[in-house]
């Protein structure tokens, strides 16, 4: 495993240039969705606002990796509505905790590129989108088929740095490119503060 150096922790766009080459990837090695991906799906879109509640709750109350996956995601500037986290978290649950929150890192960086791109052909005349759902992910971002576990446990790898935390995904400073956010200190999971 290459690990990068500590001076990557302070370049803006260094997740940005993992996430560029993990689309590449992507675009390559999507597979379709497994049987039980697809019944997940399925259950999740025909959920009730309610069920989808009850199953979020449940998971952020039962589980530590779904708490930690959920508390990382409320960083995030775009916000993913609660169905979204339960079918990202259904979606992810096999790559580990920290596979969940590189995909939902990826998920962030697409939504960026897409919503401000959308912006952008607007002139700027319209605000850009604070929030991404279920059928936009489906529709603009994974249209043809989901990651792999090879693939996210390669870039899980890839984004290792030397540093303390030693997830390059862990400090605001790497993602400043597409994630503005007003936290400076790293994010360290030792203590659990996703």
């Amino acid at each position: 495993m290459n690990i990068l150096p500590k001076e990557y922790i302070d370049k803006a766009d260094a997740v940005d240039e993992i996430l560029v080459e993990m689309h590449s990837a992507y675009e390559q090695n999507k597979v379709p969705m497994s049987e039980d991906q697809s019944a997940y799906s399925i259950k999740v879109m025909l959920s009730t606002d309610e069920d989808i509640e009850d199953t979020y709750n449940y998971l952020k109350n039962k589980h530590w990796m779904f708490a930690g996956f959920f508390k990382r995601c409320e960083i995030f500037p775009i916000k993913y509505s609660k169905r979204l986290l339960v079918w990202l978290a259904f979606m992810t649950f096999e790559f580990n905790i920290g596979g969940m929150i590189l995909v939902a890192y990826y998920l962030q960086w697409a939504a960026y590129r897409l919503l401000k791109f959308k912006w952008a052909l607007s002139g700027g005349t319209k605000k850009m989108e604070k929030e991404i759902d279920l059928s936009f992910v489906c529709e603009q971002c994974f249209p043809f088929g989901v990651f792999d576990k090879k693939t996210v446990h390669e870039f899980w790898d890839k984004q290792k740095v030397h540093a303390r935390p030693d997830n390059l995904i862990d400090y605001p400073s790497a993602c400043a490119s597409f994630m503005p956010i007003e936290r400076t200190e790293p994010i360290d999971s030792d203590d659990h503060d996703f």
